[in-house]
């Protein structure tokens, strides 16, 4: 198992995710189609307790793609790996280790992608708001991330993370949404 990031862009609201024997009847209309639910709507769950606020204003429900959407997925990796790669890139932003700043988040407050260090690593979603904030900390600091990268010993991995989530905020920053899944 591993981490998974799906990110889309310019989303629009259809209504709340439907639940039980609702949520089966949509699957099976979607399925009837030759397609799967996530190829026609992107579900923006809620974030668990205490980070609501990741959605930045967006309604969780069901959203559509339309005309003007673009994706991007990608494997952050292994959840080990992403940990490690989320400890490298509070070491690179930050100048400490994670821990720091989930103990003392207010003291990083507004820094360069807390957001993302102080988020869950398995199922979570950022809306466009905040997608755009990170969106601008990954190209505010995307030459200072490739001098950091060339000094670790990771074969390229912490760059190519770097870019797939640079990729992945510019999008949802445009009226979409990044899932962690």
């Amino acid at each position: 198992m591993g981490l998974d990031i799906h990110a889309a862009s310019h989303l629009r609201y259809v209504r709340p995710i439907p639940e039980g024997d609702e949520f089966d009847r949509l699957e099976e209309q979607v399925n009837s189609q030759d397609k799967c639910l996530d190829e026609v709507y992107f579900l923006l769950y809620p974030n668990d307790e205490g980070q609501e606020d990741h959605l930045a204003g967006m309604e969780p429900g069901l959203y559509e793609y339309t005309a003007g959407s673009k994706q991007h997925d990608f494997r952050a990796g292994p959840y080990s790996y992403y940990n490690t790669w989320r400890e490298h890139l509070s070491r690179f932003a930050l100048g400490v280790e994670p821990e720091a700043l989930w103990e003392e988040p207010e003291r990083f407050a507004g820094r360069p992608f807390v957001e993302l260090i102080n988020f869950t690593d398995c199922d979570g979603r950022i809306g466009s708001g905040l997608a755009g904030k990170l969106a601008a900390d990954f190209r505010a600091h995307a030459g200072k991330a490739e001098e950091f990268a060339a000094i670790l010993d990771d074969d390229g991995s912490f760059i190519g993370n770097y870019r797939d989530f640079a990729r992945g905020f510019e999008l949802a920053a445009q009226d979409g949404a990044l899932a962690f899944c």
